[in-house]
């Protein structure tokens, strides 16, 4: 009965070991992920340094994102064709004035929703569902 107390006690000790471990080794690599890349002057860098990156994206003014839309530019990015209206949205040019019976929802979001990776089928593209 001791032998089985004992063995039960060293098995649960040793599941809380590993959970605890992996919870420890998750959360060095998200820290790790997070700042690896990230420049000491706090900026994100692009990257891809292309000829198409440089007209797709443009240095922002707000020193949290790093990087954003070139407004009135369309150019093939990583293997995708990508334009960008006036307003700095991946999609199609609008009128300012609204047409009746119209909804507007702007989607803002990451390169998830952004969708960098695609390719052209525009289908695939969050916003357009």
């Amino acid at each position: 009965m001791v032998v089985l107390e004992r063995f039960k006690s060293f098995v649960v000790n040793l599941v809380l070991f590993l959970f605890i471990s992996s919870l420890c080794l998750f959360v060095l690599e998200v820290i790790y992920l997070h700042v690896k890349d990230v420049p000491l002057d706090g900026s994100i860098p692009l990257e891809d340094n292309s000829a198409s990156a440089e007209r797709i994206f443009r240095k922002s003014l707000n020193d949290v994102l790093g990087h954003e839309l070139n407004p009135d530019t369309s150019a093939i990015y990583k293997g995708t064709n990508f334009t960008i209206n006036s307003f700095g949205m991946r999609d199609k040019q609008y009128s300012l004035e609204k047409p009746e019976g119209v909804y507007r929802i702007a989607v803002l979001g990451d390169s998830i929703i952004w969708c960098g990776g695609c390719g052209s089928v525009s289908y695939r593209i969050f916003s357009n569902h």
